[in-house]
């Protein structure tokens, strides 16, 4: 993806082309979140903030809407981002109908950034523009924030996407391989799991390497083709 901001900055940001919202799969804890943002990337308004842990989904989510809107959405991972001027990076982020800001823990060390960002969600929201934001942390635990900024991020709908449990990481690894046209038996679920780093970002990462071994060999994925791969970290 390549974004222009202010009609001179290009910015090259890699997103994941299958973080859509049709990709992300209804677990208890994460429907209110889902359903959510289904209707804001078709209302294309409304501010939402959410956090949690790495590896939740919160990237795939806000990745999800600025896909579904194409060019009326701006995705801006902060972490990455965070070397370059606040004011150059901004300027053309106050006028798209949706702005995404990912990671935004990224900028407690950095005050002209909190100012700038206050600014430019005043600005926002008194046009009526969407906002979603991501972080580690509620809006309230992220204590070293400017105030005024930290306010009006608690202003917002804000939803928690907890650690997944064995459980739901054992279906998303079925719901994403369904997507994928591969079928997992409970059996090869569980032996990923008990050998496999359990984290939906790893194990989408190890799924789409068994796709495209399973497709190469023309073969199912099973306990032996794993084994032959030797992908899992007791293998290698």
């Amino acid at each position: 993806m390549v974004a222009t901001v202010g009609g001179q900055l290009a910015l090259h940001i890699v997103t994941d082309d299958e973080a859509t919202l049709e990709n992300f799969q209804r677990r208890s804890t994460a429907i209110q979140a889902l359903d959510t943002l289904c209707t804001l990337a078709q209302s294309q308004a409304g501010e939402c903030y959410l956090w949690g842990p790495a590896s939740v989904g919160k990237s795939h989510l806000l990745q999800a809407v600025c896909h579904q809107m194409g060019n009326d959405a701006l995705y801006l991972p902060l972490d990455e981002l965070i070397d370059i001027p606040p004011e150059a990076l901004l300027e053309g982020a106050e006028t798209v109908p949706l702005l995404a800001l990912d990671n935004i823990q990224a900028v407690l060390p950095h005050p002209d950034w909190q100012a700038q960002l206050f600014h430019v969600f005043n600005r926002r929201r008194d046009a009526g523009h969407g906002q979603l934001f991501s972080a580690d942390r509620a809006p309230s635990e992220l204590t070293t924030l400017l105030p005024d900024l930290r306010s009006r991020l608690t202003s917002v709908t804000i939803f928690q996407l907890p650690k997944q449990s064995e459980q739901e990481l054992a279906d998303m690894l079925q719901f994403r391989a369904a997507r994928r046209g591969l079928l997992l038996s409970d059996e090869v679920v569980h032996y990923i799991l008990a050998r496999a780093e359990r984290s939906a970002v790893a194990l989408i990462e190890l799924l789409v390497r068994l796709d495209k071994a399973a497709l190469a060999s023309a073969r199912a994925v099973t306990i032996p083709l794993i084994n032959e791969l030797k992908l899992l970290s007791q293998d290698q």
